[in-house]
C-alpha cells in the first residue's frame, strides 16, 4: 500500500486537486492545505497511516475516485 502515500503526496502537490478540495467544501491554495484536507478527510494524522489503516484506505480510494469524477466533469 506504499503506493497510496505516494499518490497522496503527489495528488497534495497538484493545484487541481486542491480547486476539488476548495469546490467540495475546503479551503486549499497550497500543498500543505492540500495534505491537511486529505488527512482530515480520510481520518489519518499522517498520511503515512494510508500504509496500514484499512479504513483510511478506503476512504482515500473513493476521495480519489471522487476528484476523477471531477476532473471528468470539469475538463
Amino acid at each position: 500500500m506504499q503506493q497510496l502515500v505516494k499518490g497522496a503526496v503527489r495528488f497534495c502537490q497538484m493545484p487541481r486537486f486542491w480547486q476539488f478540495l476548495t469546490c467540495t467544501g475546503d479551503t486549499v491554495t497550497n500543498e500543505a492545505e492540500a495534505a491537511i484536507a486529505l488527512r482530515r478527510r480520510c481520518g489519518i494524522a499522517s498520511r503515512s497511516e494510508l500504509n496500514t489503516n484499512q479504513e483510511a484506505q478506503s476512504r482515500y480510494t473513493d476521495l480519489i475516485f471522487q476528484f476523477n469524477r471531477y476532473c471528468i466533469r470539469h475538463k
